[in-house]
C-alpha cells in the first residue's frame, strides 16, 4: 500500500492502493503513468501531500484515476442525494504544500474525494475541517488541470489559495452537497479558467474571490465555460 514519503514512478496499467496519507517531499518527484489507478478504502481521510512536484500524465485512450473502487455511482434523476456517494466524502484530497512546485493533472479522474480530516496533513487546513478534492496555497507553485474529471465532494471540489494555474478543458460533476463551486478562487492566485464543463453544482461553477490577504491580488481570466444545473459564474 501507498503511504507515507515516496518518489519516483507508478507504472502504467497498475493499481495502487492508498494505507495512509501520502507525501511527497520538497525536493522529490512522483510521476504516475498513462493507465495507473489510485485506490482509495473509502473509509478514512487519507491525502496526497505535495511539496515537491506531482505529475500525473494520463492520456485520452489511458486516463488515470484517483477513486474509491468500493463506490457506485448513483447517476439516476430523482436519486436520494442524501445516499449519494459522491457527497460522502470517501477520501481526503490532493493538497499543494505552501512549498510545493508542480501539481501537473493530465487526463485524469479525481472521485468521491473531499471528506472531513482527522488530523490536518497540511499546515493551512484545520483539524476536522471538510477538505477539498484538490487545493494548495503557494503563489508561486504551479497547477495545472486539463481534460480531466472531477466527480463529487462534500465541499468545494477545487479550492486554490495559491498558485499559478491552467485549469481547462474539464469535466466538473457533483461538486458540493449543500455548498460549494466547481473552483473556489481566493488571494494568491492568477491563471485562466476556461472550456470546462459544469455539472450540477451545489451553489456557484467558477467563483473568483480576493478573501486571505494574500500577494498577488486574484487576476484570473475566465472564458468559453459550459455551466448545467444550477451552476452559475460569481465574482466577488
Amino acid at each position: 500500500p501507498l503511504a507515507g514519503s515516496i518518489k519516483g514512478t507508478l507504472l502504467s496499467d497498475s493499481t495502487y492502493t492508498v494505507g495512509g496519507d501520502v507525501f511527497i517531499n520538497e525536493s522529490d518527484t512522483l510521476v504516475i503513468q498513462p493507465g495507473a489507478r489510485i485506490h482509495f478504502p473509502g473509509n478514512a481521510p487519507y491525502c496526497f501531500i505535495v511539496k515537491g512536484s506531482l505529475l500525473s500524465l494520463g492520456t485520452q485512450a489511458k486516463p488515470i484515476y484517483f477513486t474509491v473502487p468500493s463506490a457506485v455511482r448513483t447517476d439516476t434523476y430523482g436519486a436520494d442525494p442524501t445516499k449519494d456517494p459522491a457527497y460522502k466524502g470517501l477520501w481526503g484530497g490532493i493538497y499543494g504544500e505552501t512549498m510545493f512546485k508542480n501539481i501537473i493533472l493530465k487526463w485524469t479522474h479525481v472521485e468521491f474525494g473531499g471528506g472531513k480530516l482527522g488530523t490536518s496533513p497540511v499546515s493551512f487546513m484545520a483539524n476536522g475541517a471538510t477538505s477539498y478534492a484538490i487545493s494548495m496555497m503557494n503563489p508561486d507553485g504551479i497547477f495545472v488541470l486539463e481534460d480531466s474529471w472531477i466527480y463529487g465532494s462534500i465541499d468545494d471540489p477545487i479550492r486554490p489559495f495559491g498558485c499559478k494555474m491552467n485549469v481547462m478543458r474539464n469535466t466538473f460533476e457533483k461538486g458540493g452537497f449543500t455548498g460549494g463551486e466547481a473552483l473556489n478562487i481566493k488571494s494568491g492566485v492568477t491563471g485562466i479558467f476556461a472550456y470546462n464543463l459544469v455539472i450540477g453544482m451545489a451553489t456557484n461553477g467558477p467563483k473568483a474571490s480576493n478573501n486571505g490577504g494574500r500577494n498577488p491580488q486574484t487576476n484570473i481570466q475566465m472564458y468559453n465555460n459550459t455551466k448545467i444545473g444550477r451552476a452559475s459564474c460569481r465574482v466577488r
